[in-house]
């Protein structure tokens, strides 16, 4: 006997899960690549940003374990180690790399500042926000004190360090549906600059959200974003919004003002019955 179709309710976007690294914190900036790129230094090895940026948005151990067992590295470390990389280099580079972004948290104040006025505004729309970090806990603790000081408004922060399992990981998201008691999924909005912020997104259904003007594929440096604000050109804008569509993008906004219209577009296509799913 065939299975009745069953009609779901209908629904709109509740809630907003948005990636500090690249939208909030480190904007435009590549203060996280900075981090990775001095703490392998520290051990006498060079490494690309390139391969830097292909694994950014995973959690600082998994990212250096990555990044140590990738063929170009990894032969280094044999040549000048003349041995396998381990465990222990893994945390030792780690703790270099987190001691790092707490140094430079610091100097991100300028544009956490403007960035809070902005995203406010949804906040006081009734919508939920709900900001996730692949840091730890230290750094988290820090960016939460850092939020409330520049009077971000928001529902939650969330660590991936509470995961063991590696990124991509859609139980992020759906810990963060839990915690808010918000359903389907598909009421959230993902908001990122990473291909793992879009990939566990897309995986739990939700709608995937790029900001160009505040990514780190825009390469700025921390000292270019504080004294001279972000400044970039239409091409460069386009270029990076083609790179966060690439990676799994289903939207690309130049800043956090233009969620309003994704926002409609995605409560349009839901009133069609239509989600990330179909798309």
């Amino acid at each position: 006997m065939p299975t009745k179709k069953i009609k779901l309710k209908k629904t709109k976007i509740k809630a907003m899960i948005i990636d500090l690294g690249g939208v909030i914190v480190d904007c435009g900036s590549l203060f996280h690549s900075k981090a990775i790129y001095n703490s392998f230094k520290l051990k006498n090895i060079e490494i690309e940003n390139k391969l830097i940026n292909k694994t950014n948005g995973l959690k600082v151990e998994e990212q250096i374990k990555r990044i140590l067992f990738n063929k170009k590295v990894y032969n280094a470390w044999q040549s000048r180690y003349k041995r396998e990389p381990n465990e222990d280099d893994i945390k030792e580079i780690s703790n270099e790399v987190n001691r790092y972004i707490l140094d430079a948290i610091d100097d991100d104040d300028y544009i956490m500042h403007k960035q809070a006025k902005k995203l406010n505004k949804f906040y006081n729309y009734k919508y939920k926000i709900i900001f996730t970090t692949e840091y730890n806990q230290e750094i988290s603790n820090k960016l939460r004190e850092k939020l409330k000081k520049f009077n971000f408004k928001f529902n939650h922060l969330l660590s991936y360090d509470i995961y063991k399992a590696p990124s991509p990981n859609p139980l992020i998201c759906y810990q963060c549906a839990i915690n808010q008691e918000i359903f389907p999924m598909q009421c959230f909005i993902r908001v990122g600059d990473t291909e793992y912020n879009f990939l566990e997104g897309l995986y739990a259904n939700l709608w995937t959200v790029g900001i160009v003007k505040t990514s780190s594929l825009l390469g700025l440096s921390q000292k270019n974003v504080r004294d001279k604000g972000i400044v970039t050109t239409d091409k460069i804008e386009k270029k990076i919004a083609k790179k966060l569509s690439k990676k799994g993008a289903l939207y690309t906004i130049s800043t956090l003002d233009e969620l309003k219209w994704v926002i409609e577009d995605a409560n349009f296509k839901l009133s069609k019955g239509l989600t990330p799913y179909h798309l």
